[in-house]
């Protein structure tokens, strides 16, 4: 199985956390890093590495659509699901519950 490195970046350009993801390919890689990125909410950037090939690099958005934050909550829910680290999977829980009411609440209401 391949082992992945996912550095978190902070608008500074420094990173503020990185961590190692063993997956079966680039894209469930890059599903699980975008799904830790709602973990860490002071990073703007995640990038994905395997070896010395870069294969993500996902910068925040300063306006999202509820389509968009659907996105992250699925991605986020996943790595919820994937993840061994009981503490960080409850942070990874609780994001994702915000990330839905986010985008409840750029849903257009019913008249």
């Amino acid at each position: 199985m391949p082992h992945y490195r996912c550095y978190f970046v902070e608008k500074a350009g420094g990173p503020t956390a990185w961590r190692y993801i063993e997956s079966d390919s680039d894209g469930e890689a890059n599903d699980h890093a975008l799904g830790l990125l709602v973990g860490y909410p002071r990073a703007d950037k995640v990038e994905v590495w395997n070896d010395l090939q870069q294969i993500l690099s996902y910068s925040r958005s300063a306006v999202q659509t509820a389509a968009e934050l659907r996105r992250l909550y699925s991605l986020a829910i996943g790595a919820a699901k994937k993840e061994t680290d009981p503490k960080i999977k409850s942070i990874l829980s609780s994001c994702a519950a915000v990330l839905a009411q986010e985008a409840e609440s750029l849903e257009p209401r019913a008249t």
